[in-house]
């Protein structure tokens, strides 16, 4: 303190990561399942994703989530539900991701199984992702 004025402490403003407006078709499936659920992006940034779904994935669960790009490329992640809102039969849930890597969509799914539970997978198995990098 100088002259007994308390010193002015300067912070630096804490930014969050800019989100992007997109609708992208998306898969996630809970750390334990194996069943792939689908679902549509309502924004994208580099940590994270907000996804609307027909199906409830309950806030603190860790997933694994891809987000199919308009080119022929693949978001993949893992993260953890840290929001989650229903309205009616639509679920909307926010999803914190440490990282997204980049991924062809060839190298992301496979050849489509027959037994893909409500069509979750129409290009391929998604469960190749499912492993850690």
């Amino acid at each position: 303190m100088a002259h007994g004025l308390p010193r002015k402490v300067f912070m630096e403003p804490t930014r969050r990561p800019g989100r992007f407006d997109v609708r992208l078709e998306a898969w996630f499936r809970l750390a334990d399942d194996e069943c792939w659920l689908r679902g549509l992006t309502h924004n994208v940034s580099t940590t994270g994703a907000v996804i609307r779904s027909s199906h409830r994935c309950p806030a603190g669960e860790q997933i694994a989530i891809v987000i199919a790009l308009p080119s022929a490329g693949c978001l993949v992640g893992r993260g953890r539900v840290v929001r989650v809102l229903t309205s009616g039969s639509s679920v909307t849930f926010a999803v914190a991701v440490e990282r997204f890597r980049l991924e062809h969509r060839d190298a992301a799914m496979t050849a489509a199984r027959p037994e893909s539970s409500d069509g979750a997978s129409p290009r391929g198995d998604l469960r190749v992702i499912s492993h850690p990098a």
